[in-house]
């Protein structure tokens, strides 16, 4: 019985889910989020999406952040470089930040 604890201990440990880290890019996002007034504590959850070039390879050749907000339905879109660069933000849905363009 120890050597199956152990075993899914172990599995569990090293499993991708277990050992992801926070995303490269996050710092970025959340200083952009600060320029535009938005604290920390409004904010819901920030996901990530690769983007990839649709060309022969699939190339990865950028990130966008989805960060959905408590006041609002919808969420703040940044496009970034793979250097976390951002080279663009709207808004989706209801969410209005004042400086983005809203798009539904």
């Amino acid at each position: 019985m120890r050597i199956f604890t152990a075993v899914v201990v172990f599995l569990f440990l090293f499993s991708g889910l277990a050992v992801a880290g926070p995303h490269d890019c996050a710092g970025a996002v959340a200083a952009r989020m600060a320029q535009f007034k938005v604290s920390p504590d409004q904010i819901v959850r920030t996901g990530f999406v690769d983007v990839r070039d649709a060309g022969c390879c699939d190339f990865l050749v950028g990130y966008e952040a989805w960060v959905d907000l408590k006041q609002c339905r919808g969420s703040v879109v940044m496009k970034l470089s793979l250097q976390c660069g951002i080279d663009e933000a709207y808004t989706k849905g209801a969410c209005k930040l004042e400086g983005l363009k809203n798009f539904r």
